[in-house]
């Protein structure tokens, strides 16, 4: 196992700190035993963790496949399809 494969603090700080109680990275371990349940290992002990959006969502297909999912559909808006929506409650709105 590389250094950077085990789990707990990486001393790294890749999206800057967050703060005076930001200890930084931590690589986390996902499996499942063979009772099925999902395992994480963060090599620490951790009151809290954040992760930027497209992190978050890698991190909850990773605990889902685990789990057992066969597929995981995640979906967004993207900027266009949100100002289509705003136009179209907007003229509703003025319709009334």
């Amino acid at each position: 196992m590389k250094k950077s494969d085990k789990v707990g603090p990486t001393g790294e700080y890749p999206h800057g700190s967050l703060g005076k109680h930001d200890d930084g990275a931590l690589n986390v371990g996902v499996a499942h035993d063979s009772k099925g349940n999902v395992v994480l290992n963060f090599g620490t002990e951790v009151s809290w963790i954040a992760l930027p959006p497209e992190n978050a969502i890698n991190f909850a297909r990773l605990i889902l496949r685990h789990a057992g999912a066969k597929r995981v559909e995640i979906g967004f808006l993207s900027e266009l399809e949100k100002l289509v929506r705003e136009w179209r409650e907007a003229q509703k709105a003025i319709d009334r």
